[in-house]
């Protein structure tokens, strides 16, 4: 079978879907992976065909990084400023990817593959890789820019669904580009709004994450199986990976400190505040951040590590505790790692994350606005001395490690189709 994998979005996004394709590729199928230009080099070190999708958009510029993870608008930004802008592009693009394909498999921000799949007839399956994507009325969302919704759950489906209402009804208006787009085309109008019904394939819906962290509801699309999380293993500079393994066995188990691919090139701020938290508290640690910010003779000593991108599922086995920015690609090597989490989340599907991870005593959590070098220090101190927080991640480890997400996801896949 020929099959077009198509992605959006940042690594968190990537990652799963190539790890998809992989399995797929090693099944004996036919792949073609269409995503940003920016991960080419990436996609093809894994023998994949790659076709580039736009926008060719830079994630790693302070400015649009700043706008992407907006507590306040970053969701707005993205639907307008990225999704919908781009829409005709990126369905050309995908368009031309997709040609003599027996099927594509889309990433949620990929809004361009169910218009591809109507005007073409091609099968669409889609992806989700977090459950707020979902918007449960049984299970209620942490919006990015309201936190304090955590504490509604206790007012029970109808006022969920209120709010879900209202979502709907104050973004429905984001996708201009899309409507115009849908009309040249000649497709009829199926009033589906394209984050909430129009994201999800009546086929299939892969939820690339594990039960243990989010629960099928009644209200999600029939169409829905979760896979599990999957995860990508990736390979390391043989250097870069002996000189991390030689500052960790220099002393403790040290704290490891990341934002992810696109939040990091925004927070300056947390990784000040951690290395005085740290110093405070004694405690080694290790900096995942923008490469451009490292300057290892000035800031590595035997204490502190700065570092560029380093793979999560080969460092995070050696934590004591991983302080992130719940974006769920981190968050569930986290998860497998067995380590107690402390979340900073900015924005998007980060605070829900987040959240969730709390209620699973796995972590803690601290709003960005009300991060300061002392909260961090006592919350820090908190989660070090915490048995309970330890005990819960150890727990979810044991569970989560036995899912193979990667293989599920494409048992599903073949049996759909």
């Amino acid at each position: 079978m020929k099959i077009t994998v198509a992605t959006a979005g940042t690594k968190g996004d990537l990652y799963p879907y190539l790890s998809i394709a992989i399995e797929l590729k090693q099944r004996g199928h036919s792949i073609i992976f269409a995503s940003s230009p920016h991960y080419k080099s990436i996609v093809e070190k894994y023998n994949l065909y790659f076709k580039a999708l736009r926008p060719d958009l830079d994630y790693k510029d302070p400015h649009f990084a700043n706008s992407i993870m907006s507590n306040s608008n970053g969701g707005e930004f993205v639907m307008k400023q990225i999704v919908d802008r781009y829409i005709r592009d990126t369905y050309l693009d995908l368009l031309e990817a997709s040609k003599g394909s027996d099927l594509i498999i889309a990433s949620m921000l990929c809004f361009a593959a169910p218009i591809v799949s109507q005007k073409t007839k091609i099968p669409w399956i889609s992806g989700v890789i977090a459950p707020s994507i979902f918007w449960s009325k049984y299970d209620p969302i942490v919006p990015h820019n309201m936190p304090f919704l955590r504490h509604i759950n206790f007012l029970g489906k109808n006022a969920n669904n209120l709010l879900i209402k209202i979502a709907k009804n104050a973004t429905i208006n984001w996708f201009p580009g899309i409507a115009k787009l849908r009309n040249e085309l000649g497709l009829e109008n199926d009033n589906n709004h394209p984050m909430f019904e129009g994201a999800h394939s009546p086929l299939l819906t892969l939820g690339l994450y594990s039960e243990h962290f989010a629960k099928i509801r009644s209200d999600y699309p029939e169409s829905v199986r979760l896979t599990g999380f999957v995860f990508l293993d990736e390979t390391v500079d043989e250097y870069a990976e002996k000189e991390m393994n030689d500052f960790i066995e220099s002393g403790t188990s040290p704290i490891v400190f990341t934002l992810g691919s696109s939040a990091a090139y925004c927070g300056e701020d947390f990784y000040k505040y951690a290395r005085v938290a740290c110093e405070d508290l004694n405690e080694r640690a290790i900096f995942l951040m923008p490469e451009s910010d490292v300057d290892l003779e000035v800031k590595c000593n035997d204490n502190f590590y700065y570092t560029g991108h380093y793979p999560h599922g080969k460092l995070f086995k050696y934590a004591k505790m991983i302080v992130h920015h719940g974006g769920i690609g981190t968050l569930s090597r986290t998860l497998m790692s067995g380590c107690p989490s402390l979340v900073v989340p900015f924005s998007h599907d980060q605070p829900d994350n987040a959240y969730r991870l709390e209620r699973l005593s796995s972590g803690i959590v601290i709003e960005l606005k009300k991060l300061t070098p002392s909260l961090l220090k006592q919350q820090l101190h908190y989660l070090l001395n915490s048995e309970k927080h330890k005990k819960s991640a150890i727990l979810l480890k044991n569970k989560i490690e036995l899912e193979k997400g990667a293989r599920n996801a494409a048992d599903f896949i073949e049996e759909a189709f």
